[in-house]
């Protein structure tokens, strides 16, 4: 579960429900670095931690929030807040990343699963393709 070869995407699946309906908030994927880092599309010169990117997953649920039209959204801003409240709590800290870190329910299941999935893909190298 925890080995990653740099270039593996990986999904990290939402396991709340409720956030998991808010559009783009179902998971997240993201490319292994390599040196423990994941990447962070929408702040490049950021990239995730394992442990980092478990807690704003965790921490969208606190997000979680609807406007004055009744669409459900995410306030980036308070997961940030939240997350990093966790971390400097180390024994909360400890106790989300673990349970954040198991591997992931099936589709459609939000029991006791963590946001792992337990496939990886990974890009073929353009010299292995065979082009018509």
């Amino acid at each position: 579960m925890h080995y990653y070869v740099p270039g593996d995407r990986v999904w990290f699946k939402n396991p709340d429900e409720a956030s998991a309906d808010v559009s783009g908030y179902e998971g997240s994927w993201v490319i292994y670095l390599g040196g423990g880092l994941f990447s962070n599309f929408w702040q490049r010169d950021h990239p995730y931690t394992l442990e980092h990117k478990a807690l704003e997953i965790y921490h969208w649920r606190h997000g979680t929030h609807r406007d004055a039209d009744d669409h459900l959204l995410i306030d980036e801003a308070l997961v940030a807040e939240y997350a990093q409240r966790s971390q400097a709590q180390p024994q909360d800290c400890q106790h989300i990343v673990a349970r954040m870190t198991r591997y992931r329910d099936p589709a459609g299941v939000y029991a006791q699963g963590g946001c792992i999935d337990a496939s990886r893909e990974f890009a073929l190298p353009l010299a292995r393709l065979r082009l018509p």
